[in-house]
């Protein structure tokens, strides 16, 4: 849910996002890992990883892969924020595929509600 909220200093209005979803961690190695958010309709994910990795959002067959000109690449130690595409909040089914860059490491995913 994404919830209006003003700022004091300069009275402007912004949008607040509110995490309190689910918080998964998935281990990643050189193998592509897969996983599945728990809330289908979620639009929108905070991902952290320990290491650098990358990472492809799909339905029950994606797959990330390094550098293959689809999968994202997720910097170790930078929080990230990620919409989820429409047409997979229409399948009310969301997967991400995980996979080292160089070392191994976990990826934190919070859902927004």
């Amino acid at each position: 849910m994404s919830t209006p909220a003003k700022s004091d200093k300069s009275g402007q209005y912004f949008q607040a996002v509110v995490f309190g979803g689910t918080n998964t961690q998935q281990a990643f190695t050189g193998t592509a890992a897969r996983f599945q958010l728990s809330n289908g309709s979620c639009s929108l994910i905070e991902v952290f990883a320990t290491q650098d990795c990358w990472i492809k959002i799909g339905n029950s067959s994606v797959t990330a892969a390094a550098n293959d000109g689809t999968s994202k690449c997720i910097r170790g130690g930078i929080n990230y924020f990620i919409g989820i595409p429409e047409s997979l909040i229409a399948a009310g089914a969301i997967y991400i595929s995980v996979v080292r860059d160089v070392s191994s490491g976990n990826l934190d995913v919070c859902e927004a509600v």
